[in-house]
């Protein structure tokens, strides 16, 4: 059974450790609301009753708890996708390596084929921790579980393909939503550092350094939304091309129903 902690707002989170030994993650939903998967639903029919408001209690007013949950996990998953795609990228490179060195000769390709044997099962396991991690912040996150939730059986499909190119993609978008977070605190440290300077009334120079400073911080803050929804776009996609995927977030979902109705058994046996 996994365990039970709090989360600061008075209601349960259940973790199931799915890193480093002593290292646990929420694999909680972030919100519910009133809201379930519809019966016509790809994602099935058990998990639309999965996800019944009868079955899970809603986490209300811990949006910014949720929020700071989230971008842990999508910073966790980015950097073992990183190096997801790293090891596939030196895969690629040692397979055309044996291509061209079996032409030399039977054996000459074996030292290569050795290299790529070893790394082939660091990869796999890199593999299924990102999914963990993919999946423990999909189920956090309530901005994509809202996108997940409406995906139809006719829409749905098991294409490897389509996965391996949206977790390269979602590299690349959080590179990208990286750079804006470096200027942010680069624009906001600016501002600190110019008021901190002032001993007086702000005067104009300094005002209009300020209002310019101020408006890029909006413009970085604006293009970080536009790739996080772009990001989420992805997350959702690799959702509807992965039955492993699809099949892990319904385990998980009936795991964490699990927890709570064994918490929720223990609380009415306890005193007041």
């Amino acid at each position: 059974m996994p365990p039970l902690v709090g989360n600061g707002h008075g209601s349960p989170v259940y973790t199931t450790n799915i890193m480093s030994p002593g290292v646990t993650l929420s694999s909680a939903p972030a919100s519910v609301g009133t809201t379930m998967w519809p019966t016509t639903s790809g994602i099935s029919t058990d998990l639309a009753s999965t996800l019944s408001p009868n079955n899970l209690q809603a986490r209300r007013g811990a949006v910014s708890a949720e929020n700071v949950l989230v971008d842990s996990l999508v910073d966790r998953y980015d950097e073992v996708n990183q190096n997801v795609a790293s090891m596939e990228l030196q895969c690629e490179q040692l397979t055309r390596q044996i291509a061209l060195a079996a032409r030399q000769g039977p054996y000459t390709a074996r030292p290569i084929m050795d290299l790529l044997n070893k790394l082939q099962p660091a990869l796999e396991a890199s593999k299924g921790l990102r999914d963990k991690l993919l999946i423990a912040m999909i189920i956090q996150s309530d901005d994509i579980m809202a996108s997940v939730r409406p995906l139809r059986l006719s829409e749905l499909g098991d294409v490897p393909q389509v996965p391996l190119i949206s977790h390269r993609k979602c590299l690349q978008l959080s590179i990208e939503i990286n750079r804006h977070k470096k200027k942010l605190v680069e624009l906001n440290q600016q501002i600190s550092d110019m008021l901190t300077k002032s001993y007086a009334v702000t005067s104009s120079m300094e005002n209009s350094l300020i209002q310019s400073a101020s408006a890029e911080i909006q413009m970085h803050e604006r293009n970080i939304m536009r790739l996080k929804k772009a990001r989420n776009v992805e997350f959702v996609r690799i959702v509807q091309f992965s039955n492993n995927i699809r099949e892990a977030l319904k385990h998980t979902f009936q795991q964490t129903i699990e927890a709570q109705r064994h918490q929720q058994q223990l609380q009415q046996f306890q005193p007041f």
